[in-house]
Parts: C-alpha cells; structure tokens; sequence
C-alpha cells in the first residue's frame, strides 16, 4: 500500500475509522472523508501522532456539490486517487452516491480500486453499474 493514495467516506467511527487504520498501518496515504471536518481533524491528528499520513477532507453526501471540493481538495494534495472506499451508508434504496462519486472522478470502476460499504447492507436491486461499484476492480 507504500505510494498509494485512497480516500475512505464516512470515515471518522466505526467501520470507515478501522478502514482508514488499516490503509494507513500499510503505508497509505490516506484521507478521511468526514461530514464533521472538526471531528475528521481531531481524528487525523490522533493519527497522525502514531506516525500515519492521515489528512481530513469535507464530504457530506446529502450534498452532492461537497463530491467536488472534495476531489478537488485531494487533487491539490496529491495530484491522484487510487483506492476509494465509499463507507456511505443510507436507508433511502434510491440514493446511489457510488454513482455521484465516480460521476465526480469521471471514471468508471474499471480505472479505479472501488469498495462500496455501505449499500451492501441494503436488498435493493441493483443496476449493472451498482454491481461494478460493489466489488473491488483493480487497474
């Protein structure tokens, strides 16, 4: 994971906190998507005293604008995205913000490792496209 830069929604408790953990345990770069960006930059610097490169960037998925500036904010720093971890999870069987995501990076799963958490959790029906997002692709 040394050189990689992944990006990990949701990411400040829970399921999405251990994620971003284990990324940055193997050397990841890694950016913790957080609807709080207070509680992300607490979280970072924690993190970042046990000596892992953990950076803080907004991301609120109710606010598909907040898909943008976030990649944005990542670009900056970084110039690139590996591996996104989408740990997004929502009730509402219509929203699909893996779409939103890739739709922001202008990508399809094929040029991106993608791992959806979040949505496995719900017995939707899935589009073509929704079961590309769920497992993980490789480049």
């Amino acid at each position: 994971m040394k050189d990689k830069i992944v990006l990990v929604t949701a990411a400040t408790r829970g399921i999405g906190k251990a994620c971003v953990m284990e990324f940055a345990r193997r050397g990841a770069t890694v950016f913790m998507g957080a609807r709080n960006i207070e509680n992300g930059r607490t979280e970072c610097d924690n993190l970042q005293k046990m000596g892992f490169d953990v950076r803080p960037v907004f991301n609120d998925a109710s606010q598909p604008d907040s898909y943008q500036t976030m990649m944005d904010e990542i670009a900056r720093q970084c110039g690139r995205l590996d591996i996104l971890v989408n740990n997004f999870g929502t009730s509402d069987r219509t929203y699909n913000n893996s779409w939103l995501l890739m739709k922001t990076l202008g990508i399809t799963a094929k040029e991106i490792s993608i791992i959806t958490m979040g949505t496995l959790l719900l017995p939707a029906p899935r589009s073509a496209l929704e079961y590309t997002c769920l497992t993980q692709q490789s480049r």
